[in-house]
């Protein structure tokens, strides 16, 4: 008897509970019920309204088909549009999402919305069939059309209204219950549960300082009682617990330092390798680190070249490594380039976790001497770069000169041979002299577009320094137009920008005769860069007859570089224009990313 009295006892506390949470458990079942079916019959409401609102539209392109219908501009494949558009009305109106929910629905008013839309399109669907033309009947029957459309959508809309304003009833009655039920659960659990919590709470707190002598009064026969109980047992073990806790916590600390040091000791090494100077003097640096963490070992490298040693670097005043009889090497390498190794010399073998520091280690060093071996080929490239550029413009600019000046010189020995040709003589010397001084006049250009910069404030500064350089120097008033701000440019295209802008007005200057021209740097909708440099002089076709084409080509080029075109153009009014297209890197990874 009192075994079953003890059973009955520990089941009260979770039977009152218990029923509490399933009336509220209940309630949130019947509300989520309800709110499921309203949510399944309201299904395809939103795309049922959509649809009939689209028919309005479909309506003013009936009436748009009957205007343009027989006009060419318009119309000049001569479809059929009126018959395109009935299809189309009659595609949407007759869909069974629409017209199918709306014939099996119960809602009487939405039904007959539906049997006068039908009916006024019936009787329009005849007329237009039987006549192409526009007259006033027609379009107001179709405006008759469109105000029974408006009225199936607000039908549609009123249902679906009533749907949510019967689901909103629900589940405040539901909310309602729910605040009360849970209002008298509350009070009844927090003297069967919450009270008894609080000293087991408190009993905890203390147990979690470490104090393990608190004992709780065990009062009843209930769950709670039980756990008070099990509080008890469980002090007392843990005090016999704590003490062997305590041995493993110190020796976890132990390992947790040596893992800090391990980590300190990488990133040292990964500073030391990104420092300053050469590569090898940051290995040197960081192997001197090394080495004080490796207190039993002698760590060293060897850096070879196609699989020979190159050269060692060591650090002075550690064991001699013959006193050490254990090796391990690691591999430096990244990808198919093998540097050489890091070798480690001991008495005796190293923790395993040391073997795995040694191996970052040298993945370390690998990053810096591969990161050096970049560098240095994007050294060699732009060198090889800038020579390119600089070999192209002696040959497109001083070298015609000098070639020029060479024939001349070759003219001028053998009209010495001829005693009675002095004005020929003296025209070639003058031919000489003009050509001395397009050369210079070339070297200098040459020298400044060698030295040109761009400064911190961008493309727009270097383009406004040009623009006030050549008005001074030639008296022609120029106008900027830049429309790139907060565009993001690549430095090579600002500077092939900049120096076919140079290279633009520097021509204007000397052949155009003009006083006026404007520079205009414009992006499009596409990202698409649009470069236009346009003067009032004598134009293109009066200068065909010069030979100093240079500039032109040197222009063609750099927007070859650019995989843009340019194009030189005389104005309807006259004067010349230049300009120049092409798609900035920034617009081709957008495009990429898009594609």
């Amino acid at each position: 008897m009192p075994a079953m009295e003890q059973n009955q006892a520990t089941q009260s506390l979770i039977n009152r509970t218990g029923f509490i949470l399933g009336v509220i458990m209940l309630l949130a079942i019947i509300n989520m019920l309800v709110s499921f079916l309203t949510a399944e019959n309201a299904e395809n409401d939103a795309v049922r309204i959509n649809l009939a609102g689209s028919l309005r539209m479909q309506s003013y392109r009936i009436a748009e088909a009957l205007f343009i219908q027989d006009k060419p501009q318009y119309n000049p494949e001569n479809t059929d549009l009126v018959a395109v558009r009935i299809k189309e009305f009659e595609d949407k109106l007759y869909r069974a999402v629409l017209s199918g929910h709306i014939k099996y629905s119960k809602d009487t008013e939405l039904v007959l919305a539906l049997d006068k839309v039908n009916v006024s399109w019936l009787l329009l669907k005849s007329e237009l069939i039987s006549t192409n033309q526009v007259n006033p009947g027609l379009l107001q029957k179709i405006s008759h059309l469109v105000d029974l459309i408006d009225e199936l959508v607000k039908a549609l809309e009123v249902q679906t209204e009533n749907k949510f304003r019967f689901l909103r009833i629900i589940q405040g009655i539901s909310l309602l219950v729910t605040l009360v039920v849970v209002a008298l659960g509350f009070v009844d659990i927090n003297n069967i549960i919450i009270v008894p919590l609080r000293k087991l709470l408190q009993m905890a707190n203390r147990l979690q300082h470490g104090d393990f002598t608190q004992r709780l009064k065990v009062e009843g026969d209930d769950e709670l009682a039980m756990l008070s109980k099990t509080f008890n047992d469980m002090s007392e073990n843990l005090n016999l617990i704590y003490s062997d806790l305590e041995q493993k916590i110190s020796d976890k600390t132990k390992h947790l330092n040596q893992a800090k040091d391990s980590l300190s000791l990488l990133y040292e090494t990964s500073q030391l390798l990104s420092a300053e100077g050469t590569v090898i003097e940051r290995i040197e640096r960081s192997l001197i680190n090394i080495n004080q963490y490796f207190s039993e070992a002698n760590i060293l490298v060897d850096l070879s070249q196609d699989g020979k040693e190159a050269f060692r670097i060591s650090v002075i005043g550690q064991n001699d490594n013959t006193k050490h009889i254990i090796c391990k090497r690691f591999n430096i390498g990244r990808g198919t380039h093998i540097y050489g190794n890091l070798l480690s010399y001991s008495k005796s073998s190293l923790e395993e976790e040391k073997l795995i520091l040694l191996q970052s280690i040298a993945d370390n060093m690998a990053t810096a001497l591969n990161t050096n071996w970049q560098q240095d080929q994007q050294h060699r490239l732009v060198l090889m770069e800038e020579r390119a550029v600089i070999a192209r413009e002696l040959h497109d600019s001083l070298a015609q000169s000098l070639s020029y000046l060479k024939i001349q010189i070759s003219r001028l020995q053998i009209l010495r041979s001829k005693v009675d040709n002095p004005e020929e003589i003296e025209n070639t010397i003058q031919h000489i002299k003009i050509g001395i001084n397009a050369a210079y006049g070339e070297l200098r250009e040459l020298l400044a577009t060698f030295r040109l910069q761009l400064s911190n404030d961008g493309l727009q500064g270097a383009l406004e320094k040009t623009t006030a350089e050549f008005s001074e120097k030639s008296d022609i008033e120029i106008k900027l137009e830049y429309g790139l701000l907060n565009f993001p440019l690549t430095p090579n295209e600002e500077i092939h920008l900049l120096q076919i802008t140079r290279e633009a007005i520097s021509n204007v200057a000397r052949h155009s005769g003009a006083n006026y021209a404007t520079i205009s740097i414009q992006a499009d909708n596409n990202k698409d860069i649009e470069l236009h440099i346009t003067d009032n002089g004598c134009g293109f076709k009066n200068q065909e007859k010069k030979t100093n084409h240079y500039g032109m080509v040197i222009m063609q080029e750099r927007a070859n570089s650019l995989d843009g075109k340019v194009k030189f153009t005389d104005n309807e009014k006259g004067g010349a224009s230049v300009q120049l297209f092409f798609t900035p890197d920034v617009a081709k990874n957008n495009n990429e990313k898009t594609g």
